[in-house]
Order: C-alpha cells, then sequence, then structure tokens
C-alpha cells in the first residue's frame, strides 16, 4: 500500500477548507448588479449654460452617495458615500467637505446622521476615523475592475489608519468644521452640545500633533488630503483648517452652554492665526 506523504494530507484539508468558501465568495460576487450607466440628463442647450450641467451632475452625484447602513451596535444611519463605484463608504475628509453641499440641499437629517456615524466612532484618545467600511481594498478593486456594485448589507466599522499605514490629521478639523457649520445653519444646537465633550476630545488629539511653542501641527507623510504627497512637517492647509476648527468653537461655546470655554478657545485660535502668518509669510 502506497504511503501518502504528510504533505499532501496537509494540503488536501487545506484545500477541502478553502475551495469551498472561495467558490461561495465568487458565487456571491458575481451575483451582486452590474453597476449601472449615471447619466445626468443634459439641458436643452448643454452649451448655453454649462454651470447648470455642472451643478446637475453635482447634485445627483452627491444624492447617489446616501444610503442607510448598519453599524456594529446593529443602529442605522444615513452615510455619505465618497463615491457609488469605488469609494462606496464614508470617509472623514469626503464627508466634511460634501456636508456644506447636503446643506445647501437642505438635506440637513442626512447631514446629521452622516456626521453622526464619525462621532460614535471616535477612539478614546479623540481620532475620527479615516473611514468607516465593510469591504477591504482588494475586494473594492475586484468589484470596481469587474463593473459590480459592492455589496451594503455587512455592518461598516472604524478604520483609523489609511493605506500608507498612517493616520489622516485633517479629518479631525473637518468634521469639526462640519458639524458647527451644520449647527448654525439648522439651529440644533442641542447636537453640538450632546457631542461637545466628543469635539474638545477631537481637538485634544490634533494638540497632540504639536511639536513647538507656536502651536502649529506637524504632520507625517501621507495624512493629509494629498496622500499620494510625502509633504510633511508644518503644512499650510493643515494649519488653517486647524484654526478654523478652534475658532468656530469659540464662537459657539457660549450657545452650547460652554461660556467658560469660549476665552480659552478664542485665545488658541489667535494665537494660531498669528503663528500661521509668521510662519508661512
Amino acid at each position: 500500500m502506497t504511503k501518502i506523504p504528510l504533505v499532501t494530507w496537509v494540503m488536501t484539508i487545506v484545500a477541502g477548507l478553502i475551495l469551498p468558501r472561495f467558490v461561495l465568495y465568487f458565487r456571491r460576487f458575481f451575483t451582486q448588479p452590474q453597476l449601472a450607466a449615471r447619466i445626468v440628463p443634459a439641458p436643452d442647450n448643454e452649451y448655453r449654460n454649462i454651470e447648470e450641467r455642472a451643478y446637475q451632475i453635482a447634485v445627483q452625484n452627491l444624492q447617489e452617495g446616501l444610503e442607510r447602513r448598519s453599524l456594529l451596535d446593529g443602529t442605522e444611519r444615513l452615510i455619505l458615500c465618497a463615491g457609488v463605484r469605488h469609494f462606496r463608504e464614508p470617509w472623514a475628509r469626503d464627508t466634511g467637505f460634501a456636508s456644506f453641499g447636503l446643506i445647501e440641499l437642505d438635506q440637513m437629517q442626512a447631514t446629521k446622521e452622516a456626521l453622526e456615524v464619525f462621532l460614535l466612532t471616535q477612539s478614546e484618545a479623540g481620532q475620527f476615523p479615516v473611514k468607516i467600511h465593510s469591504t477591504h481594498f482588494l475586494e473594492r478593486y475586484l468589484y470596481s475592475v469587474f463593473k459590480r456594485e459592492q455589496p451594503i448589507d455587512r455592518p461598516i466599522f472604524p478604520r483609523y489608519i489609511t493605506a500608507h499605514n498612517t493616520i489622516s490629521l485633517d479629518g479631525n478639523s473637518l468634521l469639526i468644521i462640519a458639524v458647527l457649520n451644520y449647527a448654525r445653519r439648522s439651529g440644533d444646537y442641542a447636537f453640538v452640545h450632546q457631542y461637545w465633550p466628543s469635539l474638545k476630545n477631537a481637538l485634544a488629539w490634533l494638540e497632540t500633533h504639536v511639536k513647538e511653542t507656536d502651536g502649529l501641527l506637524h504632520q507625517g507623510a501621507f495624512t493629509d488630503w494629498a496622500d499620494s504627497i510625502a509633504r510633511q512637517g508644518k503644512i499650510l492647509y493643515t494649519n488653517v483648517i486647524y484654526w478654523k476648527a478652534l475658532l468656530d468653537m469659540a464662537e459657539v461655546a457660549q450657545t452650547c452652554g460652554h461660556p467658560d470655554e469660549r476665552r480659552s478657545l478664542g485665545e488658541k485660535a489667535r494665537h494660531i492665526r498669528d503663528a500661521i502668518n509668521n510662519h508661512f509669510w
């Protein structure tokens, strides 16, 4: 009787465990709907009003990014995806910028829920997630290449480290600014009051990236919106939105029931403003 080598037994067992999962995964993969073509109806005379055309495209892209997704605790929230083709997930930076567009479209509830997802998943140290997702980058790539819609039935969970194995420094400032802009435009200052400790914690996390007495943030490579560029140190953009976050916090502190913090936050904002002017000009 021929003796079967141990390695053959091991490979057979491994194949028996992995192959069924592999088959099930790709069966599910190819049952996903194909990506539909997104076509915005053109105006009567497209070249007569280019701005109107651009506005229509921007509005459709924004509205298509709104989806209701489940969180790990079983609750659901409206989230704003960075895109329906490849980045079908909320990113802190993209949500911060795009929330201004949602507000202009009077999508107040959607704005509130999209921002609250990041407040609920903030780390104990005060960092907001880089993104909140349910698929990994290789999986997203496969869906994109084969022009299939990404599944949205799985709960989304936070990720705090980027693909460059670093943090996203500007995301914290942008989300603070976005939350306070939502409150000003909607009058929902109770939302800010509810999450005031979280916003203060987000500022405290940013302050851990200050290395000198001037108070300016220092960043590593690939840690802001230009995440394909290894720029580092004191970056103008990152520090300007940090100043804006401090200024906005100071301006709403009294309205949100924290009059004692208005002065200290205002002083920090002025200090950062002066440091920006001194360093960059």
